[in-house]
């Protein structure tokens, strides 16, 4: 195994987190979309407000397929869409590729 040198290590930190904030503006583009407030969304998903916050925030690194799913229902999307709204703004992004 060829063990990754600091470089890479913190590359694949920043795009963990450049991935983590495109969730977070796909989540809140389709929220916004749809007229709902961060309550709205975490009445319909049953996801607790500080964990949704996360996710709308952007800082959840490695979110949870559940919650996606949860999220999306509520949002009365998929979860495809989100991930799909999220590639197009880490596409936008060239910090993402550097």
């Amino acid at each position: 195994m060829v063990k990754k040198t600091d470089k890479e290590k913190e590359s694949e930190k920043r795009q963990e987190i450049l991935i983590a904030k495109a969730i977070g503006q796909a989540i809140r583009y389709y929220r916004q979309e749809k007229d709902m407030s961060q309550s709205d969304v975490c009445a319909v998903s049953n996801l607790e407000r500080n964990v949704f916050q996360r996710y709308d925030a952007g800082k959840v690194s490695s979110p949870k397929v559940g919650n996606l799913i949860k999220i999306a229902k509520a949002l009365e999307i998929t979860p495809g869409e989100i991930i799909n709204k999220a590639h197009e703004m880490l596409q936008a992004n060239p910090k993402f590729n550097s």
